[in-house]
């Protein structure tokens, strides 16, 4: 990102709603937010400061065309780093304008010089994807479940399954919802004859299958907003 010189400009203190971006459709001639023309400048800045004092940061979201964002919602974070020292600071930017702009009050924690790196985690696209999925679409991370059971003959016979924290269509299902915190679990029933809903062993979470569950979720143009 960008550092620019400060400019003795007030800062314009917008009482808009700084999520107004995430309620916007998602089209193909979307612009988000870029982590490339996005601009910061230290509005505080002097010759050396002392370690506790506040390093004030405002950031400026532009978009994939270069052109000044005029709502908020993005998600930005702010690092100190010292080389020599290896010593860094982290924080989320949370103080939103609404207006396109962001102001962060870093604290300055030791002494020695110190490297500002501002970075964009996601655009208020981005992210609205991501609620509405988090929202509307919950359950996204599958889990693979597996039945287990030893035969009379003494061989073991087991079978691997989805599991999901929610009714799984098109499947006959096994409930293994805990009635006393209410929370939803159901996993695929066992298609072999020699197992059944009481051979339910463990589960473990399913990296590749969530991820396909998910952008099945994702249309093609949301999907292009985490290439950008």
């Amino acid at each position: 990102m960008v550092f620019i010189k400060p400019n003795k400009t007030r800062l314009n203190w917008s009482s808009r709603d700084p999520y107004t971006c995430l309620s916007q459709n998602i089209s193909k001639n979307l612009a988000p937010t870029s982590n490339v023309f996005s601009t910061a400048e230290v509005i505080n800045a002097k010759a050396s400061y002392k370690v506790n004092d506040t390093l004030q940061i405002r950031i400026t979201a532009r978009d994939v065309n270069n052109v000044i964002k005029t709502c908020g919602g993005d998600y930005f974070r702010v690092k100190l780093y010292t080389a020599e020292t290896q010593s860094s600071w982290s924080i989320d930017v949370t103080n939103d304008l609404g207006n396109g702009s962001y102001i962060a009050d870093v604290t300055l924690r030791w002494p020695g010089k110190v490297a500002v790196i501002v970075t964009l985690v996601h655009s208020s696209e981005a992210l609205r994807v991501l609620r509405r999925i988090r929202d509307l679409e919950p359950g996204r991370t599958v889990f693979k479940g597996r039945y287990l059971r030893t035969l009379d003959s003494g061989v073991e016979t087991s079978e691997d399954v989805m599991c999901l924290p929610k009714v799984i269509r098109n499947h006959s299902l096994c409930n293994f919802t805990d009635e006393r915190l209410g929370y939803p679990w159901f996993c695929v029933a066992p298609s072999k004859e020699t197992l059944s809903c009481a051979d339910w062993k463990l589960y473990v979470n399913d990296p590749k299958l969530s991820e396909k569950y998910t952008i099945r979720a994702v249309s093609k143009e949301e999907l292009n907003i985490f290439k950008m």
